[in-house]
């Protein structure tokens, strides 16, 4: 069963791993003290939960990603920013669309290609938008809202539940 924490642990791994990303952080954006934060955490990959859908075998997380990098006073480099934080939110669509689980055979035996399972399915297309938001520096880059299935078994055999004396009959 992959779990809430299993998808923000994978995209952690992957905001651990990527060349481009400084940061990860999750939650509630408005709760995050992005004032506090020091030049040297961006570009970050923030991951906001937001409605999650139940249903007979799919399980549904959704996401808002944030991929946010620092732009200059004079908004200089506005067009490098949103160009290189879009190649993040394709890279970090990538690493979840091609989920390839280990490899078998050959050289790289047993080398994870993905950091998400290959149960998790991504919802294809994505739409990205641009953000610009003023803290004490002024963010800009990329949101996209993710959705990701997952199985679900829908079992009341294992849910932690005692069955009332009606249910068993007693």
């Amino acid at each position: 069963m992959i779990t809430y924490k299993n998808i923000v642990d994978d995209f952690n791994s992957i905001a651990t791993n990527h060349y481009q990303i400084n940061s990860f952080h999750n939650g509630f954006l408005d709760e995050v003290d992005i004032d506090k934060m020091n030049t040297g955490n961006f570009p970050l990959l923030y991951v906001e939960p937001t409605a999650n859908t139940i249903d007979s075998g799919v399980l549904t997380y959704s996401f808002n990603i944030y991929i946010l990098d620092i732009l200059k006073e004079d908004l200089s480099n506005r067009e490098e920013v949103w160009s290189n934080t879009l190649q993040i939110i394709q890279d970090i669509v990538a690493e979840v669309k091609q989920n390839l689980s280990l490899q078998t055979s050959g050289g790289d035996s047993g080398k994870k290609f993905s950091y998400f399972s290959d149960e998790v399915v991504l919802e294809l297309p994505i739409t990205t938008e641009p953000i610009t938001a003023r803290f004490a520096n002024i963010l800009t880059g990329w949101t996209s809202n993710i959705s990701l299935q997952v199985n679900n078994t829908n079992n009341l055999c294992d849910a932690p539940i005692e069955p009332s004396d009606e249910t068993t009959g007693t």
